[in-house]
């Protein structure tokens, strides 16, 4: 072997050593969110492929709920509103109501349904996928009781947009892969824990979810606001005795 092959050779060694040790001490660098205001989402209008003619969902999780919401209700580009039936049913002990009432709507082939057997980040990513063509944005629920408590509040936000609602604990590749092919670019965030990539609004209390309630109702669909309603999301959670209960009711915000 001549001397200059083996110099080749142990040149070609070190860098082999150099690059492992490179990828082993590597640590890839996290994308940064940017924060952005509420007005920064007046411009989206999510696109559907088609819509059910009724929705059917479980009423085993308060979850179920909030994920069909934007499907069953909502506004296109020039503010005008879609609805489609949206029952909450108990599939092992329906309400005579329901039945009832999806007898008279001659209950049509093509519904949707999310039973209890599916976990509700499995069923908001399967309805985002197989409902929106696409979507600049999303609203992302954290799956626990505080993240449910905002995201009840915010849930007519995604409506108002027509954006898909997503309920996770973590964004992880399944999360990614379904904003990345409905083409995501921001996103609002109902929870403590969730990090955000990209432009991310991210709400902390109910009042900022209602302030930019009233911004886009007023800014993107030019309805004039006179008064809020807001459910009590501790209706959603089995009672708990305490020494002094809360309130369950309807609160009203009148506007002068």
């Amino acid at each position: 072997m001549m001397k200059n092959d083996k110099i080749i050779i142990i040149l070609g060694v070190a860098i082999l050593i150099f690059a492992a040790i490179g990828v082993y001490y590597w640590v890839p660098q996290k994308a940064t969110a940017e924060l952005v205001r509420t007005n920064d989402f007046l411009d989206i209008t999510g696109d559907l492929k088609d819509m059910p003619e009724s929705i059917t969902v479980s009423s085993q999780d308060p979850f179920y709920p909030l994920i069909a919401t934007p499907l069953a209700v909502n506004y296109d580009e020039a503010g005008e509103q879609m609805v489609i039936p949206l029952y909450v049913m108990d599939f092992n002990n329906p309400s005579t109501a329901i039945i009832r009432l999806q007898d008279q709507l001659a209950r049509g082939k093509n519904g949707e349904t999310i039973k209890d057997d599916e976990s509700p980040k499995n069923a908001s990513l399967r309805i985002a996928a197989n409902y929106w063509a696409h979507s600049e944005a999303a609203l992302i629920i954290e799956y626990d009781e505080p993240g449910y408590d905002l995201g009840v509040i915010a849930t007519p936000i995604a409506s108002y947009l027509r954006i898909p609602v997503i309920v996770t604990d973590e964004i992880d590749a399944d999360v990614t892969r379904v904003l990345n092919d409905l083409g995501v670019k921001k996103i609002i965030i109902c929870g403590s824990t969730l990090k955000g990539y990209g432009s991310v609004l991210k709400f902390n209390s109910v009042e900022e979810i209602v302030n930019a309630s009233i911004v886009v109702v007023e800014e993107k669909l030019k309805h004039e606001i006179n008064y809020i309603t807001l459910t009590n999301p501790v209706d959603a959670w089995p009672p708990k005795a305490t020494a002094s209960d809360r309130i369950t009711g309807i609160i009203g915000r009148k506007r002068k």
